[in-house]
């Protein structure tokens, strides 16, 4: 039964590849076997299920991905200045609807 319980949870290590290689091999696969192998041995809650478990534990890796994804070295990197970018151009497009809406609101026939 063990066996087939974990060949069933092996299906799910394809999450991690998702992930850039050193956080992968670093965070994602030690802490999947911890959970795959807490789980074949029956000691995780079993109310939630297998790849909701793995969804969480991808889920925890991306506060060490984002950073090295936009930051390297102290400097940003393309990704890191396309989202600076995209963040600017978001705001102003706020402020821009923000402020055309306010004059409409006013606006009096």
């Amino acid at each position: 039964m063990p066996d087939l319980e974990m060949r069933g949870a092996e299906r799910w290590r394809w999450v991690g590849r998702l992930l850039p290689r050193e956080v992968r091999e670093r965070v994602f696969e030690p802490a999947f076997e911890d959970l795959k192998y807490a789980w074949v041995v029956g000691r995780t809650d079993r109310a939630m299920p297998f790849p909701v478990h793995v969804a969480v534990t991808w889920l925890a890796c991306l506060p060490i991905v984002v950073p090295r994804a936009l930051f390297r070295d102290g400097h940003l990197t393309r990704l890191g200045r396309a989202a600076v970018i995209a963040g600017l151009l978001f705001i102003g497009a706020a402020l821009l609807v923000s402020n055309v809406a306010d004059s409409y609101a006013s606006y009096d026939p």
